[in-house]
């Protein structure tokens, strides 16, 4: 529209090549017209008058601050959208690495200006402030109607899960929540599941799994850890006690999404039935297409966090489900999940409370 040559920033290399992709299939382009700029000697050479001469530039946020760290000169960076000629710059996920697109909106003094996210904010208060001032003078756009005609406004149900590990008071007390209760996602991870020996998460997550595919075998799950190791861990403990269980009828794939795969064995694991995974891996801008149904174990507080991860479920025609698992051992896992519930209550069809056990032969 604007016929302007543009670059586009993300914050992850897997979504640069999304965005590749996408533009190679929905627009017609080829590599004669889009360019990756991966490294930040090349970003040095652009910044002394070097033009690869291409239309659309794609970037990461670290390459980015590479170059910057490289290059050491405000002024020489200033130049890199002048020597490429761009007119249109684009950020995607906006609200995330705030501080990087801040010192980018300066330094790279473009005309027009695309900022996309489904969730306008910064979970920190102070920063959201600033996020808030920042683009206060902003034209906000929303999605058009025709876009959402064919599907309902929302397609979730809610299921609040309590368990109880019975995590020993001065663990919770000096471990998982720590000086004043701050209680952090690594820590719920290392000193409640992973503590816990009698394996309380993951025999609720077998239930759950097993309710799942009883009522919907064309099922697509996903399950939140707040540790990569976990992640490992319960697919183990899964395929124990699912493929091997003769009362359950389905051969689950299940497989892990994280940074200890390599970028083609998480492209594939994709595909699986089942995705262990954490938030970071697997949040915000990750393309998983067909999932019905999120099980989280990883605690969270943020509005904007409880949106991004809510969102994952996209419209796929029938009624999704969102498992929220929480810990009444843990005072700050409580507190946490009241608050974030105010969100999902917002969000989701219905909500339903539910208290998990294990079955008798598991407690003696």
């Amino acid at each position: 529209m604007y016929n302007q040559k543009t670059l586009i920033i993300m914050h992850r290399d897997q979504l640069r090549s999304q965005w590749k992709n996408s533009l190679y299939k929905m627009n017609g382009l080829t590599d004669k017209e889009v360019h990756e700029i991966e490294t930040s000697e090349e970003l040095e050479a652009i910044a002394n008058g070097h033009d690869p001469n291409y239309d659309i530039y794609l970037m990461t946020h670290a390459t980015f601050r590479a170059g910057l760290k490289r290059v050491r000169d405000l002024d020489k960076m200033a130049n890199i959208p002048r020597v490429l000629g761009i007119g249109l710059k684009i950020i995607d996920e906006a609200h995330l690495e705030f501080r990087d697109t801040l010192l980018m909106d300066a330094i790279f003094n473009i005309n027009r200006n695309l900022y996309l996210t489904a969730t306008d904010g910064r979970s920190s208060k102070d920063e959201n402030t600033i996020f808030r001032h920042v683009f206060s003078n902003t034209k906000f756009y929303k999605p058009s109607s025709l876009l959402t005609a064919d599907r309902p406004r929302k397609w979730v149900e809610y299921n609040a899960v309590e368990i109880n590990t019975y995590t020993p008071p001065k663990i919770v007390r000096f471990k998982v929540e720590g000086y004043r209760g701050k209680m952090s996602a690594v820590s719920y991870g290392k000193w409640v599941i992973q503590y816990d020996k009698r394996q309380t998460h993951f025999k609720c997550i077998v239930d759950i799994l097993k309710t799942i595919y009883e009522a919907d075998s064309m099922s697509k799950v996903i399950i939140f850890m707040p540790l990569i190791d976990l992640c490992t861990d319960c697919v183990y403990f899964l395929i124990k006690h699912l493929n091997y269980d003769e009362s359950f009828q389905y051969d689950l794939n299940i497989q892990t999404i994280n940074s200890k795969n390599s970028k083609s064995e998480n492209e594939a694991n994709k595909h699986a039935d089942v995705i262990v995974t954490t938030i970071g891996s697997c949040g915000t801008g990750t393309d998983i297409p067909g999932i019905t149904t999120i099980i989280n174990c990883s605690p969270m507080i943020s509005r904007i966090n409880c949106q991004q991860v809510f969102g994952r479920i996209r419209y796929c025609g029938k009624l999704c489900y969102y498992y929220d698992i929480y810990d009444s051992s843990v005072k700050m896992d409580r507190l946490w999940w009241k608050s974030r519930l105010k969100t999902f209550k917002q969000l989701a069809t219905k909500v339903n409370y539910l208290q998990w056990e294990p079955d008798e032969t598991d407690s003696k």
